[in-house]
């Protein structure tokens, strides 16, 4: 069912209502959907406390979505000056850094010259992959990590995952509409048709 008949289907008495709401604490579990990228996720839920890391992009949406992309990473989005207890948790979690600089697996905490990126209000973008193959992606923000989210190219992947809970920022076009407003989207015009093509084929 869409999330609007989902929605009136709960109208439709107590006990329905009930069922519906069972129904989405599981379907749209966080620690289920987390559980695919971190074991312990009391841990990552933590960190994401005490740091006030974000998780977005395809993660986000499918939780409101209730499925499971296929061959996705996880984005992850923080302030900049949490970079080191950031990385490394993911190091503790089984991740290795991908970087021409980091094939050695030797690690300069201090240094931040392998953060270099060029975007408005990002710092820098650095790939993580484990031995399972599961990739993350953790965006490492100037201002505040919503400040990135809401400078995305359109409003379908404005969705957070944060360590109390997730919110969509634009539900009624996303999923009762199946629309998503594009915003003025600086990438080359083969990036943005792949932006559309790829949320086309998802029901956008």
């Amino acid at each position: 069912l869409s999330s609007r008949d989902l929605s009136r289907l709960s109208q439709v008495c107590m006990g329905l209502h009930t069922s519906v709401a069972a129904y989405l604490l599981f379907a749209c579990s966080i620690r289920r959907r987390l559980s695919y990228w971190f074991t312990d996720i009391e841990s990552f839920r933590e960190l994401q406390r005490c740091t006030g890391l974000l998780v977005s992009g395809s993660v986000a949406l499918s939780i409101f979505e209730r499925v499971r992309y296929r061959n996705t990473d996880i984005d992850l989005y923080v302030l900049s000056d949490q970079w080191k207890p950031v990385t490394s948790f993911m190091l503790r979690s089984g991740y290795q850094l991908v970087s021409a600089n980091s094939k050695d697996r030797r690690y300069e905490w201090d240094s931040r010259h392998y953060l270099g990126y060029h975007l408005p209000g990002i710092s820098a973008i650095v790939d993580f992959i484990d031995d399972a193959g599961r990739q993350a992606q953790v965006i490492f923000a100037v201002y505040s990590p919503l400040d990135v989210v809401l400078g995305f190219h359109s409003t379908v992947v404005m969705n957070v995952i944060s360590h109390s809970g997730a919110v969509c920022l634009y539900p009624y076009s996303t999923f009762v509409l199946r629309r998503s407003i594009v915003f003025g989207y600086t990438a080359s015009e083969d990036k943005r048709v792949d932006i559309t093509q790829k949320y086309g084929r998802r029901g956008w």
